[in-house]
């Protein structure tokens, strides 16, 4: 009796093989946001600011507040050592809501951010950044911040 041979051919598109996955690849922007000194990094030069450290206190930070109300699901979601948090989004499709949704995501941070009861002052400084491949407003700027 012999048994039959099977093969099973898996064609990968070209820009997803390995090699050539870029930055705007939502698999290879957390790779790359993984790294605590390339994310420190970039963080720095994109906000001229000086950080210490930064710490990840959970990946993929799913922000939901209750069963009936929008939830997110943070890219990148970090504090320094000042207790600033920065949420770093990739985005390569122009779906014309940025402006809402940044407003939406910081709301959403917010939330999370103090217990009831809590004064507002105990609210932490936060960054909603979108790294966009598009120029988001069209205005010919690489960096536009509110």
């Amino acid at each position: 009796m012999s048994q039959q041979e099977s093969t099973i051919k898996i064609i990968v598109p070209e820009e997803q093989l390995w090699e050539n996955l870029r930055i705007s690849n939502d698999f290879m922007f957390a790779k790359v946001m993984r790294n605590p000194e390339l994310c420190k990094g970039m963080l720095e030069r994109l906000l001229d600011i000086q950080i210490d450290h930064i710490e990840y206190p959970e990946e993929q930070k799913v922000i939901d507040i209750s069963k009936d109300s929008k939830s997110v699901r943070l890219d990148v979601y970090l504090k320094d050592e000042k207790g600033t948090v920065y949420n770093i989004e990739i985005q390569t499709t122009n779906s014309k809501n940025l402006p809402k949704r940044t407003r939406y995501y910081s709301g959403m941070i917010d939330l999370n951010a103090i217990e009831k009861g809590a004064d507002y002052s105990e609210l932490p400084r936060s960054f909603v950044i979108f790294i966009c491949t598009f120029d988001a407003f069209g205005k010919g700027r690489w960096r536009y911040t509110f």
